[in-house]
């Protein structure tokens, strides 16, 4: 899954992309960040790196033909969030609602 703006710095694109949503700014300790919002997503980042992006949607999607079983499957008080190894889904009465994407980390 490709995310609709691109995880880590923000720069080049990134940044041209970021400027034309709605900014809300952040501290947390040592921490500073933004929240960005528009057309249909939102992008979480702290210390001018874009951490998770969120992009909603409606689309009616075979989740397990498109991106095969998902490495862990919680249960919410909605549906169900389906865990991959760079993004997520929300699932609610067999819907796609959101795309949740994020960086994937090895240890």
């Amino acid at each position: 899954m490709k995310s609709p703006v691109r995880l880590g710095d923000i720069k080049g694109e990134t940044e041209k992309t970021l400027k034309a949503m709605k900014k809300k700014e952040f501290a947390i300790g040592p921490f500073t960040g933004e929240i960005y919002e528009g057309g249909g997503i939102k992008v979480f980042a702290i210390d001018n790196t874009v951490e998770i992006v969120e992009a909603e949607t409606e689309k009616v999607i075979h989740h397990k033909k498109s991106y095969g079983e998902p490495l862990r499957t919680m249960k919410t008080l909605s549906g169900l969030t389906l865990i991959y190894s760079n993004f997520a889904l929300d699932v609610v009465d067999n819907k796609v609602k959101k795309f949740v994407y994020f960086k994937k980390e090895t240890i």
